[in-house]
Order: structure tokens, then sequence, then C-alpha cells
């Protein structure tokens, strides 16, 4: 290993360079950053899909169960991996597009710094238990707030940038980060304030349908910003670069954009299908759905044919970033086909809620994020490092293992979705369950997560080599950094304003021609000279869909909580700390299958509890919406301390943990709302454990009791208790829904 690497200074500066320096400081630490977050992410990701295979790993730490891994790596690879990978590629292209540095270096610093310090409180709270049990955001109020304003300090040195520039025209890339900021920062916002609690709010704002629309549309637009829109403006920047050649349609860029910002956002409430949302969402999701597949698949071509156009020039020279951005595309090609077919009622009837929506989920997260990320790291790294990539063969080994991986994974995902689809919906001529337990599809499926399992494994190593081979490019750096400076003169005012080009000659009518003039895009030059205007078109495209989407969802008077007492409030609170909604829904959908499963179908006039309603995600485990009164006390506290005594087959992870840890009194007052009356919630709490622990011991015959242990188990006064009562009121109608009866004359 060499020296650290001096600065470059003003004598080091070339002859007639006057401008100031570009710095790729905060690139080279972004890279690392991201690099790390990656082998922690997947590191993750495998010992989720371990612990589904091996559920008895979560006796070794409640960190390690399946219920805090997959939220904790889905974070972590979505704000983390892929995050900060997007970090890098913007801080560097964009000073070299702008021809200017980024702006307000000291609030990049703090970005820097603030980011990762904000995951790593985020990583060790989720793995701690402080978790919301929310798709792709897990963390709870306060640290999702803190990465909210945190991505605001990015946006704002983006725009500050832009404004500063010394090019008059923004090019494409540079539109899509500005889009990608804008709407993940907007939703990251509105994420961490739907899941507010007393004493801010009292309760979370919003319930139901308007909950579940709010939280489908951060995933699907908040995550799909970044993941989507801001990895196609790196795509943007990237094929040009790679491929020397320019990019092949400029118009086909707009159209890109626009059509994102225009269709797209209307696509979330697609995963809702079979839920109580209302059915206008539904149809509107499902019509955009297959509009959307237009600008998803121009933006494949236009980038495939950049490629294309420059692989004559290029096609002796072994870039190692070209293969992983053409693999990227075509897997990005496949997610945007199946999208479609995913929104139809009949196709998420079957597998909505099965593995297959992870294969899907991982075509975009590792087949397209990681690779553009991949192809960028390996491009930029011998331009920022000044150093020679250490082995090009390294880089082709990552490839083909990073690529068998998606596809193993992928693979495996799907056929145990179909799997899964086939065990759980069969039905006998006479309308009966053929499986009617829910386990029997957990064991069909088990040699199909030992193949998800190889091929996370396969994409874990190729990462880890990777790693290796830009760590010894790294390595391999000089004593001091080369340093570009600026030579383009600072912007001087445009002298005039674009003009519309000339009608086309013809034989046509008035309204022809202008139609024809304003689908030459010229107006569009306006808005590339403006960063500000841009912005405001972008949040005003957004705002219109959100306010006619979700307008009226979240407008309406959401339901009834269900009143839960203390001890059930604080069972809430354990079921959420333990990553129970990560495998669990809470909505019976309308088909047979499920209602002679699960019970009568969840509509959206019945009681619903202060917190989000998990509508449309996956199943690892049944479906609880019903869970109240269907099963004894018994079972539940045995199910909880060892799930395979009454459950065979079952890979939930034992929760003994729970047995031996005390209740937090202060926690259960803030949760039951009684913080006024403290003593009163406590002696409730007391009160009811007490009756469950009775039952217990009435059906049990016996105090729990643990092999060589002296004395019974705590129970009364533990969290398992507390999460039985929460299990046993699922579904149940409350008293003051009961009817009264007729008084006696």
């Amino acid at each position: 290993m060499t020296a650290a690497p001096r600065q470059a200074t003003d004598q080091d500066r070339p002859p007639g360079a006057t401008g100031p320096w570009l710095d790729d400081d905060p690139t080279r630490r972004y890279l690392a950053a991201a690099w790390t977050w990656a082998l922690a992410s997947l590191a993750l990701c495998t010992l989720a899909g371990w612990s589904l295979v091996h559920p008895e790993l979560a006796d070794v730490h409640p960190a390690l169960g399946f219920g805090r891994l997959r939220p904790l790596a889905e974070l972590l690879m979505l704000l983390g991996f892929l995050g900060n990978g997007f970090f890098a590629l913007v801080h560097h292209s964009t000073q070299r597009l702008c021809c200017a540095p980024m702006a307000a270096a000291p609030l990049g610093t703090l970005h820097l710094w603030g980011w990762q310090l904000g995951l790593g409180w985020a990583a060790w709270t989720v793995a701690g238990g402080a978790l919301e049990p929310r798709l792709l955001s897990p963390a709870e109020a306060p640290v999702d707030l803190a990465l909210a304003g945190l991505w605001t300090l990015f946006g704002v040195q983006l725009l500050m940038t832009l404004t500063r520039r010394r090019q008059r025209y923004m090019y494409a890339s540079l539109w899509f980060y500005l889009a990608a900021t804008l709407l993940f920062g907007g939703l990251q916002i509105a994420a961490a304030l739907a899941s507010l609690h007393h004493p801010i709010l009292g309760s979370p704002p919003f319930t139901g349908a308007a909950d579940a629309a709010l939280q489908w549309w951060y995933v699907r637009n908040g995550a799909g910003a970044l993941l989507v829109i801001g990895l196609f403006g790196v795509a943007y920047d990237l094929a040009p670069r790679i491929s020397r050649a320019p990019l092949h349609s400029y118009r086909m860029a707009i159209v890109h954009l626009w059509s994102l910002l225009l269709i797209q956002l209307w696509v979330a409430p697609r995963h809702l299908h079979l839920t109580p949302t209302p059915g206008w969402a539904l149809a509107l999701a499902l019509a955009f759905a297959f509009l959307v597949w237009v600008p998803s698949t121009s933006g494949v071509l236009n980038l495939a044919a950049t490629l294309r156009d420059g692989q004559r020039a290029v096609r002796d020279e072994r870039d190692p970033a070209r293969p992983f951005l053409v693999a990227a595309l075509f897997f990005f090609a496949l997610a945007a086909l199946e999208d479609p077919l995913l929104a139809l009622r009949r196709v998420s009837a079957a597998v909505g809620s099965t593995d297959w929506v992870e294969g899907h989920q991982e075509l975009l997260f590792l087949g397209w994020g990681a690779s553009v990320v991949f192809a960028g790291s390996y491009w930029l790294a011998p331009r920022i490092f000044h150093a020679p990539l250490h082995s090009a063969g390294l880089a082709r080994a990552h490839f083909w293992l990073a690529t068998l991986g998606v596809l193993t994974s992928a693979a495996a995902l799907r056929f145990s979705g179909a799997a899964q689809a086939g065990v759980l919906g069969a039905l006998s001529p006479e309308g009966h369950l053929l499986h009617p337990e829910f386990t029997e599809a957990v064991t069909r499926v088990e040699g199909h997560r030992l193949l998800h399992l190889v091929g996370l494994g396969l994409f874990f190593t190729g990462a880890l080599t990777g790693a290796w081979n830009l760590l010894r490019t790294w390595g391999a750096r000089p004593s001091s950094y080369p340093r570009t400076s600026v030579t383009q003169p600072p912007l001087e005012p445009l002298s005039q304003a674009e003009a519309p080009p000339a009608a086309p000659p013809g034989a046509i009518l008035d309204w022809g021609r202008r139609l024809q003039v304003f689908c030459s895009l010229w107006w569009h030059r306006r808005l590339e000279r403006r960063p500000l205007r841009l912005a405001s078109w972008i949040l005003l495209s957004a705002g219109a869909v959100g306010t006619i989407q979700l307008g009226p969802l979240l407008r309406a008077a959401p339901a009834a909580p269900a009143p839960l007492t203390p001890l059930e409030a604080y069972g809430r609170t354990v079921y959420e700390r333990e990553g129970c909604a990560t495998c669990h829904t809470q909505a019976v959908r309308p088909l047979l299958a499920d209602t002679k499963r699960y019970g009568p179908i969840s509509a959206d006039t019945e009681p619903v509890e202060p917190g989000p309603s998990l509508w449309g995600t996956r199943r690892v485990g049944p479906d609880l919406a019903r869970e109240g009164g269907r099963r004894s006390t018994r079972w539940q506290v045995t199910h909880l301390d060892d799930p395979r005594a009454v459950s065979p087959g079952s890979i939930m992870p034992s929760y003994r943990h729970l047995f031996e840890q005390p209740r937090d009194l202060p926690r259960l007052v803030h949760r039951s709302g009684l913080t006024k009356t403290p003593t009163a919630a406590a002696s409730r709490a007391a009160a009811q454990a007490a009756e469950l622990v009775s039952e217990f011991e009435a059906q049990n015959g016996a105090p729990l009791l643990r092999p060589g242990a002296g004395a019974p188990v705590p129970l009364e006064a533990s969290d398992a208790i507390a999460l039985v009562a929460y299990l046993q009121q699922l579904g149940l109608p409350s008293q003051d829904d009961l009817p009264t009866p007729a008084s006696s004359q």
C-alpha cells in the first residue's frame, strides 16, 4: 500500500487553467461506503435466506430471525448500497456535465458522514427491535425523519450546483437526478410522518386503505424514484461514456422522463388488488400498469442502441463496465415485461402473496440496481483512483457470478411461488381445501428455497470478488491524485430565447402544423437551462398525480381503531418489534380458498388498528386477520415457545426470549394511551395477563416448565403473554360492536 495521496494545489494547476478544481474526494468516499453497505446487506440477505431453511438460527440471537433480518437487509440495500452508489456516480458526473464543482462543499461533507451515521442508527434500531411494519421503511419515525433531512441536504447541494453550472443546457442525466431527488425526498418525509405515534400526533394520521395506499406510494414511487429514475440517470451518463458514442435519441430521453412522471406514479395501488382498497383506484392502476411499459421500454431501447452505436469503436477494448450495464438493461426489461402481468387481478390472486413477487423484486434490486452500480464502479475506479484496474479476469468472474446468481435466485423464487399458488389455491370439485394447513405449502418449497440460497451465495461471492478487485486497484493509487481544473468560462446572459422551429411546408391544417412543431420538443430546451423551473414542473406533475389519486383516500374519514386493552396495545408493540408483519398479512382476500382457510373477507368498514395495514404483501406464514379465538391460549403459548411442536413443518423461529423478557411498563403505558393513569394501565395489564395464564394452566394441566429448570417460566410478567393477548383479539368484534341485549320488562 502506498501512502495517503497528497491533494493537488494551485501550483499543480495546468498552464492556462484558471477555473475551480473538480473534487473527486466525495466520489471516492461514497464509493467505499456503497461497497461496504453492499457486502453488509448481501450478507444479511443470505442470512435471511438461511433462516428460512434453518429457523433455529434465531435461537442464537433474536436479531437473526427472518422477521428482523429481511427488513434490515432491504433497508441497507436500498439506502446503503444503491443510495451511496447513486451519490458517488451523481457527484462524479454532475461536475463533468455542469463543468463546475459541487456547490457548498461543507454541506456535502455533512451529508456524506451524516448519511452513514443515519444508516448505522437505522441498522442498530431495526436489529434491536425498534422497527415499524412498513416495507422498505422499517425504521421508526425519528430515524426516517433524520434520513429525510439528510437527503434534503443532498437535494439542496444538487440544485445549487445546477444553478452555478458553466454549461448552458443540462444533459438528460441531470433531469433524472433532479426528479429522483425531489420525489424520493418528498415521499421519505411522508413515510416518516405517516408512522408518527403519540405524543406527537397521538396516533398515526392514516389507517386502513389510506395508510396502505400511502405505503405503496412510498414503495413504488419513493423507492422507485431512486431505483428506477435515479439509476436510469446514471445509465444515461454511463452508456455514452462506455460506448464513446452520443446518446442515441435525445427525444426518447425526454419522453422517457416525463412518461415516468405522468404514468408510473399511477401504478402504485396495483399491489392492492383483492384488498378493501376502492375499486376506482385499482382500475386506474391497472390501466396505467400497461401504459408504463412504454417509457420503460423506450429507456431500455435508447440505452441499448447507444451501446450498439459505439460497439464497433470499442470492440477491441475489454471494458468491464459494459457487460454489467448490458445485463442491467436485460434484467430491467424482464421486470418491465412482468410488471403489467402482475397487475392483472387473476395473476395477483394466484401469485400476488407468494415468493413470486419476491423474485420480481430481486430482478429490480439485484439484476438492475446492483448491476448499474457495479458498472459505474468499474468505470469510475481507474478514473478516480488514477490506477489501472487490478484484474480484468476478476471483473469477468464477478460478472458471471452476479448474473448466474440473479438468474438462479429469481428462477427459484418463481418456482417457489408457482408451487405455493398451486398448494394454497387447490380445491376439490366440491369446493373443499385440498391442503388446509399453510405448512403444506412451506414443506413443498424447501428445495426451491435451497436453490434461492445458492443464487444469493453466488451473487454475494461475486460482490466479494469485485470488492477485492477494487480494493487492490485503490492500493495501486499514486502518491498524489491529479485533479481536473475547469476550463469552461462562466455562463453569460442568453442573448435571445429559444424560438420554435418553422412549421413544415405542405398542405396540412394549421393545428396540424402547430402539433408538429410542439412534437419537435423544442420547448424542452427552455427547461434544460432553467433548473428551478424544471424542478417546479417535476413537483407539479408528481403533486397533481398524488392529489388526484391519494387525495380522496387520505381525506376519507378513517375507520375507528379497534379499542385495545393496555396489554393488547403493548402486545402489538412486541408483534412489530419481532418483525411478525414481515411474514404475516392481516387481510383476508375475496378468494374461496382464503375464506375457507382464514375466515370472512376483510372489509373497509371493519375497525382498523392504529398502524399500517400490510395489504398486498408476501405471505411467508398464514394470514392473521381472523386469528383471535381460533386457537387456544395453550396453543398460542406453545407455538411461541416451540413452533414445530404444534405445527410440524413450520419455519417460524422460536421466540423463547420473550418468555425471559419482562414487560417494559413505560412503553406499555405509552402505547396504551393511558399516560395520565399509569397505575391503572399497569393494573389492567396485570389482571388480563393473570387471566390468560390461568387459561393456559387450565388447558395445559400445569405451569410452563422447561427441562432442567427448577421453577416454572414466569409467564405472567413476560412479553410472550402480551403477544398472545394481542393475537387472541385479532378479528374479534370489540365490546362496543356487540349488540346490547334487550332489557327485561
